[in-house]
């Protein structure tokens, strides 16, 4: 049996005239009025499953769907048995849809049941104490209420409260856990800044609890749904609306109250990677977890929030796809625990959504990360440098030594500033024998601190142990650059062409060639951040260019143990970017590796020893590693030794060689002026027979230098 249209003037009829019950036995599958579905991230559609047994075989059934009170689509069926499925879909967007379904028996349709400003788009979860509830404490967050938020039941503690309250309500930021459709105000505000740039609504689950421990939070493996627990409770309402399979973010704020009983940071750690496989195994869809570091506060010091706050931090950093943010430079409330919204939960809520904005929807969100430490070492016996793990333009707020703190250690930091994405702290006496290196918080404090672009603070850490930097010093040649009657190399491409990445080239018409280290790309496929933000200014002008070194225990690739871009002098000095590119705990010799864009790669013949902290190595005077059927490098008549030019196709495998491919490379670019390019193989910023000349004399060269 075919279905009548019912957009039509006989479906209006249907709808005037035949309000009466349908012909259906059972309806197990319907919409609830506000009800959210999650929508397929691919189709940025959701399905709407119909399900239901009707009463006579021969019956007919029929979904219309109203996009805002016009028609949108329709559906009908015929079951062959007493049994019916419809599925209809919807479109994720900022539209409210009416879903109704008819019933026609003996020719007669009426309409059994409607559900109203019906939704789909993204889903998350929200869990921890008091700053994830994130109640009102001075400042509404209404401005963020929107029909196109959704909240399903209760968070409360009150298991029969919640099986009272089974039903879907408009998001609600200022109120308590026992009030319908609570999700904190940071929560509400970052779902608003979902709907407002994504065009998505969005449904919230906030599960957390005030005042209580990470064990409160914890699974019952024997009853994973009990509701006499938190977790239990929340896993409920996912399950319940079939949702638990579609959030796609978890956002954790938790660790006050464990400060107060000295939970211990192991202790902490074990608890939440527990929490953690448990959320994987019963939210199998969630992508990212962002982990808040607290604040100290609550009544607490700074030297015992510290340790709990290292736990988060190492969390983060040891579990798959979790990330850690920051709440440094946040405004506290006047309790020293909690937070106002101005300032606080709404520049949080901000933060959170800048991650996800980056992380799940694609956009391009500048330091949205916050600062974290990847390394600390000593420079000197009184100066030490952090790195961060991001690309970070840190900022030192004047005064922010004072919360870093050496443990083991009666030395003091006396002051420091930032550098890129690195911190340097003075001392006032010999600090070496510390233990590691502490940076703490104060409550009520929102300055001074390091923090990013962006206004995050860096993470705090607790007794982050202090390497030994390396003072490395090598020396290498360039065939192509290289004048023998000078005795240094040229520097055509940064002082006379200004190729070079960020500089701005002397012809107008030349490309300027983006800021950052060349190696990014394939075949190296290096990710350091050295030179991203630099211009002219960061250049002195007697730089040849840049190259890539490493370190590894053995020979082969495998073994590499650091990597780092530097730039090679005039002189033929390997001058670092990074301040600290090798430390003393890495090795006690190792090989050492320079590889250039179009020259082949060297390594040295041997292990080369670290001695009183330095390593150093001169490439120039002897050959490099190299087998009976190979060769290292060139030497001159005049006695000096220089890495073979001509290897523009460095994809070679398993090493380096010149061959017809880079003379392809060439013929592709020749008559090219003005140009930062791999066919240049000597380096002055234009391609044409000079070059071709260098790689004829080098073509059929070859390196064992495993890649």
């Amino acid at each position: 049996m075919s279905i009548k249209p019912l957009f039509s003037s006989y479906f209006l009829c249907i709808i005037l005239c035949f309000q009466a019950y349908g012909q259906i036995n059972t309806l197990t599958d319907f919409p609830e009025n506000l009800q959210f579905y999650a929508r397929d991230i691919q189709t940025n559609k959701a399905v709407i499953p119909i399900t239901g047994q009707i009463n006579t075989i021969g019956d007919s059934v029929s979904v219309v769907i109203l996009r805002d009170g016009q028609p949108y689509s329709q559906q009908g069926i015929k079951p062959t048995n007493l049994n019916f499925a419809l599925n209809p879909k919807i479109d994720a967007e900022l539209a409210q849809y009416t879903v109704q379904l008819y019933v026609t028996a003996l020719g007669v349709t009426t309409l059994h049941q409607t559900a109203e400003n019906v939704v789909a788009g993204d889903v998350y979860i929200i869990s921890g104490q008091s700053n994830a509830q994130a109640i009102r404490r001075n400042g509404s967050a209404d401005e963020n209420n929107s029909e196109f938020i959704r909240v399903f039941a209760l968070g409360i503690d009150d298991s029969l409260a919640l099986l009272n309250q089974l039903e879907w309500f408009y998001g609600e930021g200022d109120g308590y856990i026992n009030i319908p459709g609570n999700t904190g105000q940071w929560g509400l505000h970052l779902a608003k800044q979902i709907v407002d740039n994504q065009q998505i609504p969005v449904c919230i689950f906030n599960g957390a609890r005030g005042a209580k421990q990470l064990s409160y939070f914890l699974k019952d493996d024997t009853e994973p749904e009990n509701l006499n627990t938190n977790y239990g409770r929340l896993l409920y309402r996912l399950n319940y609306t079939k949702l638990a399979d579609k959030a796609r973010a978890i956002f954790w704020y938790q660790g006050e109250s464990d400060v107060h009983v000295s939970t211990s940071l192991a202790t902490y750690k074990t608890r939440f990677t527990n929490l953690y496989e448990d959320w994987l195994n019963d939210y199998p869809a969630v992508e990212k977890i962002y982990i808040t570091q607290i604040r100290n506060g609550c009544y607490s010091t700074p030297q015992q929030s510290v340790r709990i706050q290292e736990a988060l931090r190492q969390l983060a950093e040891e579990l798959p796809n979790a990330t850690i943010v920051s709440t440094k430079g946040l405004v506290q409330h006047w309790d020293a625990c909690h937070f106002p919204y101005v300032g606080g939960y709404k520049e949080l809520g901000r933060r959170y959504y800048q991650l996800i904005n980056r992380d799940l929807y694609g956009e391009n969100v500048p330091y949205a990360t916050s600062p974290d430490i990847k390394k600390a070492a000593f420079l000197s016996d009184t100066e030490i440098i952090i790195e961060t793990k991001s690309n970070d333009n840190l900022i030192w707020e004047n005064g922010a030594h004072t919360y870093f703190a050496l443990e083991g250690s009666n030395a003091l930091v006396t002051g420091g500033y930032t550098d890129g994405n690195a911190i340097r702290l003075q001392l006032d006496s010999s600090g070496v024998g510390a233990t590691g290196i502490t940076y703490l918080d104060e409550e009520l404090i929102t300055s001074p601190y390091v923090i990013n672009e962006d206004g995050h603070g860096l993470v705090s850490f607790y007794n982050f142990p202090i390497s030994t930097c390396v003072d490395i010093q090598l020396n290498a040649w360039l065939e192509g650059a290289y004048d023998p009657t000078l005795g240094e190399m040229s520097t055509a491409l940064s002082s006379f062409r200004k190729l070079l990445p960020g500089q701005i080239p002397t012809n107008d018409l030349a490309n300027l060639t983006p800021a950052g280290q060349p190696y990014h790309t394939a075949p190296w496929n290096y990710a350091g951040t050295e030179g991203a933000d630099w211009t002219d200014a960061d250049y002195t002008g007697d730089e040849t260019d840049w190259v890539l070194v490493s370190f590894r225990n053995g020979i082969e690739k495998s073994t590499e143990v650091a990597m780092t871009a530097a730039l090679l002098k005039k002189d033929g000095r390997v001058e670092f970017v990074d301040r600290c590119a090798l430390t003393t705990d890495m090795a006690d010799a190792l090989h050492i590796v320079i590889e250039h864009r179009n020259h082949i790669g060297v390594m040295t013949p041997q292990q080369i020893n670290i001695v009183n902290n330095a390593l150093t190595y001169d490439f120039r005077l002897t050959d490099s590693y190299r087998d009976q059927t190979s060769f290292g490098q060139k030497q001159l008549a005049t006695g000096e030794w220089l890495m073979f030019t001509g290897d523009g196709n460095q994809d070679d495998l398993p090493s380096y060689d010149i061959t017809g491919q880079d003379k392809a490379i060439w013929g592709e670019k020749n008559g090219v002026f003005d140009a930062y390019l791999v066919p240049d193989f000597n380096l002055d910023g234009d391609i044409n027979g000079q070059d071709k000349i260098l790689w004829s004399k080098n073509n059929g060269i070859s390196s064992r230098v495993p890649k």
